[in-house]
Order: C-alpha cells, then sequence, then structure tokens
C-alpha cells in the first residue's frame, strides 16, 4: 500500500495531467510536460513546489537554453 506522501504525489500528477487535458494538450504531449516537469523539480530538491517563483522558473529556463543552444 502507498504511504500518504506517495498518495499526495499521485494525486498532483493527476491533477496536473487534467489541467494540460483542460487546456487542449493531446495525451501524447502530457507525458513530455510531465517529464519537463520533473526536471523542473529535480534542479530544485531542497525547494518545496508552493515557494517556487515565476523567476525561479524563468531563470531555469534561460539557464536551460543556455545549455541547449
Amino acid at each position: 500500500m502507498k504511504n500518504r506522501s506517495d498518495k499526495a504525489v499521485a494525486k498532483f500528477w493527476n491533477q496536473f495531467i487534467d489541467i494540460l487535458r483542460n487546456q487542449g494538450i493531446k495525451e501524447e504531449s502530457a507525458r513530455w510536460y510531465v517529464m519537463r516537469a520533473e526536471h523542473y523539480l529535480a534542479a530544485f530538491p531542497d525547494q518545496r513546489l508552493v515557494d517556487h517563483s515565476a523567476s525561479d522558473l524563468t531563470e531555469y529556463l534561460q539557464e536551460l537554453g543556455r545549455k541547449n543552444s
């Protein structure tokens, strides 16, 4: 049986995927969004998602763009 934390994580990702669908994101593309979100979260292992700011995401994407260009 999953512990409470595992259930909360699964619920979060299910809700994330539901939001993607509601925004018109195709099912096959949703996994790409989930993978990118997981990579973003992994870059900040000591910071809770609720504590992230728009500038955190912007800086992450800018750095990612520099690495990939």
